[in-house]
């Protein structure tokens, strides 16, 4: 659940997830989805604990990291929507 994954986390493990595939490995993402077009982050026990993205900011930074975006579906819930993401590792020469 890339939710979990707080702060700069993010990149190194968007970067050793992109390293441990081979071209057009496959990276299966679910994750926590903001309602909106804002992305914000929960916390308890004034801890960052769950960072929930927008749908596009989530893509976007998949796409940053060297990831192609195959599918993207967003399921609506009461309070946090959810998305999982079917993205390939692009290699670029």
């Amino acid at each position: 659940c890339l939710h979990c994954i707080i702060g700069e986390d993010r990149n190194t493990f968007l970067g050793h997830i992109y390293n441990s595939l081979v071209e057009n490995g496959v990276f299966f993402v679910s994750s926590l989805c903001a309602k909106d077009s804002n992305s914000y982050e929960i916390t308890k026990n004034d801890h960052v604990y769950r960072h929930v993205s927008s749908q596009q900011s989530l893509i976007t930074e998949l796409e940053q990291s060297g990831f192609r975006v195959v599918t993207a579906n967003v399921y609506e819930r009461d309070e946090i929507n959810h998305i999982t993401i079917h993205a390939v590792k692009v290699v670029y020469s």
